[in-house]
């Protein structure tokens, strides 16, 4: 996919005007990939339960709703591989044709499920990258079971910052590769990157410093699992 061909995903698309405030359209569409990963039910997947979902949110009617979810599904979503057709239901209602096609409802692709992970307020997203994991081919898995256990935060900020550079044309977003990001030069990453090997290289006692330092700068008090864990571990070590 290249910058000028094709649709284009909208869920990071921001006005300009609002002080990065996501627009319409990439509220809606981060809707409806969050509906398809929530949802358990096949009709709660269709076109029209998707479009009654997104509108009694906004307290619209969704009848309203609708052609945008139509369009974002059928001429965005489903061209880039992120959806696909699960089956049809049957329709008691409509005209006769309508009834005999039934009504479609949709599912994520693997495709769709790494857009999914990028989009923060789905729930859920642990189990969903768990699968992505053991399911799809996806290079450095090892690495990334690693990572998952010890900063998933970290994880989820790579795999972002992955589907914008996709979202912008710099890439083929599958097969799923991280390292492809080193082509982008991608600044926030590269400095988690300079902070974790210069932490690396301090003392103990300077990293605890920095580290502490670091928790106030951001509000949290409490060091993630992983640390504390380290931290005990080693505590236990130094009295043995």
């Amino acid at each position: 996919m290249t910058e000028d061909q094709g649709p284009k995903l909208s869920i990071f698309e921001r006005f300009k005007t609002r002080r990065g405030e996501l627009t319409t359209k990439a509220r809606r569409q981060r809707n409806i990939i969050q509906i398809l990963v929530e949802s358990q039910s096949p009709e709660g997947r269709t076109r029209s339960a998707i479009s009654k979902s997104i509108s009694a949110a906004h307290g619209a009617k969704w009848q309203s709703a609708y052609p945008g979810v139509f369009k974002d599904m059928e001429e965005t979503m489903v061209p880039l591989g992120l959806i696909r057709e699960e089956g049809r239901l049957p329709m008691k209602r409509g005209p006769k044709a309508m009834q005999e096609q039934g009504s479609p409802f949709y599912s994520l692709t693997d495709e769709g499920q790494v857009v999914a992970l990028s989009i923060r307020e789905i729930g859920g997203r642990e189990a969903l990258l768990e699968r992505l994991l053991k399911e799809a081919k996806v290079s450095g898995r090892d690495v990334l079971l690693v990572l998952v256990d010890c900063n998933p935060g970290f994880v989820y900020l790579m795999i972002q910052r992955y589907v914008e550079a996709w979202c912008e044309g710099r890439f083929e977003l599958m097969p799923f590769d991280l390292t492809k990001l080193g082509e982008t030069g991608d600044e926030p990453l590269a400095a988690q990157l300079d902070l974790l090997e210069s932490l690396l290289a301090l003392d103990r006692v300077e990293r605890r410093r920095v580290v502490g330092f670091l928790r106030e700068v951001v509000g949290k008090t409490e060091p993630a699992d992983a640390v504390r864990q380290t931290l005990k571990s080693a505590s236990g070590a130094a009295s043995a």
